[in-house]
């Protein structure tokens, strides 16, 4: 058996069900969860009682409200990383991405990866880029304690209620809906899709509805066009399902990204995805279920969704994003250790 402790908490990570998943799988294989903070009073009382500490998203330890107190946060963690791996812990990071999606300073973030990279005993990548995301974020090879586990789907974790229709959106039966989630933080491309659809005809069997955080000016924009919604509040995790289950194709216009939960959901609900021509879309899908844009193809793409798809080969990419089969890739790396 191996006891481990999780920073965050699972129950820290509301509205996303990664870990939840992710644990359930490891305590299947004999893994078991306990809960204390990440301090040396701590990592001495339990000393030989737990084996692992293992991190997701670290930058929340030392992003503070300004950069004098990021630093000495993180001379506070790497001092108790330290001392952690001092008294026999072994230490897990996994990489959800490259670099955190919002930072203070580049150079200490990079400076932080190189230490989480060099001291920790295991590096988890979710997806098939990840290495070569990271490696050119430190400049160094570590491949000899890289394991790659790669992001699973959400299986039956969201359920529709049946609450969002066509119908009380006054969407006519003959559109295609094309979803697209809307975000301010620039890696995921929002700005872009917006501008196509504000300085562009709509085809007429296309309907696109958009769901997030909008400027308010785009958002009253974009409802003058006739073959758009926008939900512009926060949605229930039924609701989403409701959402997934009417789209008929989701668009990921995203300009980078090291690994996407929303990309699963798409795999999970078994729709195609339209998103940017980047390496993480290349690497993680089937002829059949993406249409792959650049800027110069992109209206063309778009004006012939779903006239050129020949099918939806979800079943492989399902087998392949299954929990049970990558969890294993971790369990012998961390054997191995």
């Amino acid at each position: 058996m191996v006891k481990f402790v999780s920073y965050p908490p699972p129950r820290y990570s509301e509205g996303n069900p990664f870990m939840e998943l992710y644990y359930n799988e490891l305590k299947s294989h004999g893994w078991e969860l306990a809960e204390f903070n990440f301090t040396i009073p701590n990592l001495i009382k339990h000393a030989g009682k737990i084996q692992v500490c293992y991190f997701h998203w670290p930058q929340t330890v030392w992003r503070k409200g300004n950069l004098l107190l990021s630093f000495i946060k993180c001379l506070y963690f790497r001092f108790n990383c330290l001392v952690a791996k001092a008294l026999g812990y072994r230490l897990i990071w996994s990489a959800h991405n490259a670099l955190p999606h919002e930072y203070r300073s580049l150079r200490l973030e990079k400076w932080m990866r190189r230490f989480l990279i060099k001291k920790f005993d295991l590096i988890v990548g979710h997806a098939e880029n990840a290495y070569s995301d990271l490696k050119a974020i430190v400049g160094f090879d570590f491949k000899e304690k890289y394991v790659l586990v790669e992001h699973g789907t959400y299986g039956d974790w969201y359920k529709a209620s049946g609450l969002i229709t066509r119908e009380t959106l006054s969407i006519p039966a003959d559109r295609k809906i094309v979803l697209l989630k809307c975000s301010g933080k620039d890696y995921q491309g929002t700005q872009d899709a917006v501008n196509y659809l504000l300085n562009n005809e709509i085809p007429a069997h296309l309907h696109f509805l958009l769901i997030g955080n909008l400027a308010n000016e785009d958002k009253q924009a974009l409802l003058k066009k006739e073959r758009v919604s926008v939900i512009d509040r926060k949605v229930s995790e039924a609701e989403l399902a409701d959402i997934f289950a009417l789209a008929d194709i989701v668009w990921m216009p995203y300009r980078r990204i090291t690994t996407s939960g929303f990309y699963q959901m798409a795999i999970g609900f078994e729709k195609p995805v339209l998103a940017t021509d980047i390496e993480f879309f290349r690497l993680h899908s089937e002829p059949g279920m993406i249409y792959l844009y650049n800027h110069t193809n992109m209206h063309k793409t778009i004006s012939n969704l779903l006239i050129n798809c020949k099918g939806h080969n979800f079943a492989g990419l399902k087998q392949r994003f299954s929990w049970h089969n990558n969890v294993k890739a971790l369990l012998n790396a961390y054997g191995k250790k």
